[in-house]
């Protein structure tokens, strides 16, 4: 595939935080692949919505050979980061008792 000016540019910017804004399918990843492999010792994150998303490039990696690109979901990023500050994460939910208690009934919305 030939890259357009617009991809050369950005694979040949001098800086090192940048963000490539443009629609599907214009070829960003095949961008940011091509500038990871001219860059084999900087560290990229790439962080996308979701996990389908997230497997598709850390595949895209490997048949590149880039060890360079840290792929995560942003989700999986914030849940890491907090995790690692040892922070306690729970599903405590028995705060909820006044919905709870509408819900059964148990609460008369008249009141």
């Amino acid at each position: 595939m030939e890259l357009t000016d617009e991809q050369w540019a950005i694979i040949n910017a001098p800086e090192h935080i940048f963000k490539v804004n443009a629609v599907a399918g214009s070829g960003k990843t095949t961008t940011l692949l091509e500038y990871a492999k001219r860059r084999p010792k900087q560290r990229i994150l790439y962080l996308t919505f979701n996990r389908s998303s997230s497997d598709e490039m850390k595949k895209k990696c490997t048949v590149a050979n880039l060890e360079n690109i840290t792929v995560q979901t942003f989700h999986a990023l914030a849940y890491h980061h907090a995790n690692g500050r040892h922070y306690e994460l729970i599903n405590d939910f028995s705060e909820w008792t006044i919905f709870d208690s509408y819900v059964n009934g148990e609460i008369d919305e008249r009141k």
